[in-house]
C-alpha cells in the first residue's frame, strides 16, 4: 500500500500518516483511496466537460486532415513509381 501512496504523496507526507496508522491497514487504504479519488478529480471533471460533440468535431477535422495528406503522399509515391490515374 506504501508504494502505491507513495506515487501520490511525498515521504514527508506519509511518514506522520504511517507512523500515526501503523498496523491499521484498513486505514491506510482509506487513506490511499481518498488520495487516490483526489488526484483523479480533476481528470474526472475534464473528461465530463467534453461533450460527444466536440469529440465528433475534433475526429471529423483530423479525418480532413489525414486524407488531405495521404492523398499528397499518395500523388507523389504514384508520380515516382510511374503509375498515374
Amino acid at each position: 500500500v506504501y508504494r502505491i501512496h507513495a506515487l501520490f504523496k511525498t515521504e514527508e507526507e506519509l511518514a506522520p500518516l504511517y507512523a500515526e496508522k501503523e498496523g491499521k491497514y484498513k486505514e491506510l487504504k482509506e487513506a490511499l483511496i481518498a488520495d487516490i479519488e483526489a488526484f483523479a478529480a480533476p481528470l474526472r471533471e475534464r473528461y465530463d466537460a467534453i461533450d460527444n460533440d466536440h469529440i465528433r468535431t475534433v475526429l471529423a477535422e483530423g479525418a480532413v486532415r489525414a486524407r488531405e495528406l495521404a492523398t499528397a503522399k499518395m500523388l507523389d509515391v504514384r508520380q515516382k513509381i510511374g503509375v498515374t490515374l
